[in-house]
């Protein structure tokens, strides 16, 4: 299905430039999370029929994990009924991978999108690849979480310093982790030595 183009079909039918005498409720033509801001031009009033299947649409469209939270949030709204099957869709929406709690981690088997599939694939618990991502141990070196967002070319968030190239005794690194990947020690002793300030170690400038 071409949910770009159903999307755009149902804002020009059915959508509102201004607010009506009934019932409408405002909607980010461009969501916020994606981009789009709060200027007239990119807000629009629907029904709240219309504005759940624009969130259904949106989601689809989009690869944002707040997307799929909108969306699952209207349609637990009171006075919505669903069907199973929309049900359905709504759950997975938000769980496993879709979690807005799920965060995806490197371990010595390699990158996971979640820590339960981190778990399963070392056959141990989500707790102790949790510790082990958490950890500054050089036991746990080759565990860590890889939840940096990236806005562009910008990092943001925790972990924003990992994004930066570094110059190390053994060369230049586009990141932090980088370097710490081929020293084979985790990467916050690469960020303590730079903060130390060892020789021969220095972030680059942007």
């Amino acid at each position: 299905m071409n949910y770009e183009k159903h999307y755009i079909a149902l804002l020009e039918k059915y959508g509102y430039e201004s607010k009506p005498i009934e019932y409408a409720e405002r909607h980010h033509i461009i969501p916020k999370c994606v981009g789009g801001g709060n200027e007239a031009s990119n807000l629009i009033y629907l029904t709240p029929r219309c504005h759940l299947l624009a969130h259904w649409f949106l989601k689809n469209m989009f690869d944002e994990p707040k997307l799929n939270i909108a969306f699952a949030t209207m349609c637990t709204r009171e006075g919505i009924k669903l069907t199973p099957k929309l049900y359905e869709i709504a759950r997975k929406a938000v769980t496993g991978r879709n979690s807005p709690r799920a965060r995806p981690v490197h371990t010595p088997l390699g990158d996971f999108d979640t820590v339960a599939e981190a778990a399963t694939a070392h056959k141990v618990s989500k707790a102790i690849i949790s510790k082990k991502a958490k950890s500054k141990s050089v036991l746990h070196k080759g565990y860590y979480h890889l939840d940096e967002k990236i806005i562009g070319e910008e990092a943001s968030g925790h972990g924003k310093h990992l994004r930066k190239g570094v110059q190390t005794p053994l060369g230049v690194f586009p990141s932090v982790r980088a370097a710490g990947k081929a020293y084979e020690i985790h990467h916050s002793t690469i960020s303590k030595r730079l903060k130390r300030g060892d020789s021969g170690y220095s972030y680059l400038s942007s």
